[in-house]
């Protein structure tokens, strides 16, 4: 049989729009659909996504645990996006076993637009194929959520690394965009590859790799 591509033996995910409430979608080769939504509740976007892990699909919740400084005892909300891995607190999540791939289609940064921010969307090309982010994840014991809703408990937790912005994006967001892998010898580089050599995909895709998607009418 002939090799499939990352297109055809990966999970498809893709967006879509209900009732005034951004979903994203997962589809499975191996099981139903199953909505995954973004939820607000205790001030942390608690995106519940798919993160691909030696070829198994898991229920992960965005935001890695925080560095002890942050929460000082408090809940934590989690940090969603990670610059500096190689910051002592990320230390132990940059090891084999704590790497995933987080799949997308698209994903949203806000632009400083007037009289109020707008959501912009980006994209591979026009016809949104799958690609991955560089991820990690870990499960971890303590209090997630706020003061008001708290959490306590045992979570699977994720978050993606970033890097300096391309032409494309840095005039929407000029801090930082997510480390692209789009080939599959990427994707079993930053699964599979020692950490000095995995940490090299931490680059800026190109911008000629990807488009800003036009604004709905």
């Amino acid at each position: 049989m002939a090799s499939r591509s990352v297109q055809e033996r990966l999970p498809i995910i893709y967006e879509a729009s209900a009732l005034g409430v951004g979903h994203t979608r997962l589809i499975s080769y191996e099981a139903d659909a199953t909505w995954l939504l973004h939820s607000f509740a205790d001030r942390d976007i608690a995106l519940r996504f798919r993160a691909c892990h030696r070829g198994e699909l898991a229920a992960l919740t965005w935001g890695m645990p925080s560095p002890s400084f942050v929460t000082k005892g408090n809940p934590d909300t989690g940090v969603t996006n990670i610059r500096n891995i190689e910051y002592r607190h990320w230390q132990p999540w940059r090891s084999v076993e704590h790497r995933c791939h987080v799949p997308w289609t698209t994903f949203c940064e806000w632009e400083d637009s007037k009289p109020r921010k707008t959501k912009r969307w980006f994209a591979i090309n026009g016809e949104k194929p799958l690609a991955f982010f560089a991820g990690v994840w870990t499960t971890w014991t303590g209090v997630r959520g706020s003061q008001k809703t708290p959490r306590p408990g045992t979570h699977e937790l994720f978050g993606f690394l970033t890097c300096e912005p391309n032409e494309v994006v840095a005039p929407i967001h000029p801090k930082a965009m997510p480390v692209i892998l789009t080939t599959e010898e990427e994707l079993e580089t930053w699964m599979t590859a020692p950490w000095d050599e995995a940490l090299k995909l931490q680059r800026t895709l190109p911008a000629t790799d990807m488009i800003l998607l036009p604004l709905a009418d």
